[in-house]
């Protein structure tokens, strides 16, 4: 199975925030690890249920995959949630030392 990332432009409290939820507890149900990074975590989505997924703060993302997915691997696939700055320099930072699609 894959490790899949998502990069949410703001925290839980985006209205994309929903999406971006239910999109990874259903890929973690078909067996992935999906983990969900924010730029700040005033709101982690603790109002939205449970959460089958890690979830990490852009700043804590530094290759040290351990912390984020089970098995230590980097993301195979990072899913940028909308064509924001935050999440374009976020993901310049990623391929800085990971690959991904």
């Amino acid at each position: 199975m894959s490790n899949i990332l998502f990069a949410l432009y703001y925290d839980f409290s985006a209205n994309s925030a929903v999406h971006v939820h239910n999109f990874a507890n259903q890929l973690a149900a078909f067996g992935h690890c999906t983990a969900v990074a924010i730029p700040e975590d005033r709101d982690r989505g603790s109002a939205l249920g449970t959460q089958n997924y890690s979830v990490q703060r852009f700043d804590q993302v530094d290759g040290d995959w351990s912390r984020i997915f089970p098995d230590g691997r980097p993301p195979e696939i990072v899913h940028a949630w909308t064509p924001r700055e935050n999440v374009r320099l976020f993901c310049e930072k990623l391929a800085g030392f990971c690959d991904f699609s």
